[in-house]
């Protein structure tokens, strides 16, 4: 776990992320993209671009 309460994560496809995701948002957190909008799925391009977990 980061002492600064996020992780940075380099980009991935969304089926490396779909699973980690759903546990990061029950425990009360969230998957931002850079922009600060929660990461989406069923994209059209499946690589994820880089996001954060906060």
């Amino acid at each position: 776990m980061s002492h600064f309460g996020s992780y940075i994560r380099k980009r991935r496809c969304e089926w490396d992320t779909a699973a980690a995701h759903a546990v990061v948002k029950f425990a009360g957190k969230k998957v931002l993209k850079l922009d600060g909008r929660e990461l989406e799925y069923n994209k059209e391009n499946l690589l994820n671009p880089y996001f954060v977990v906060k």
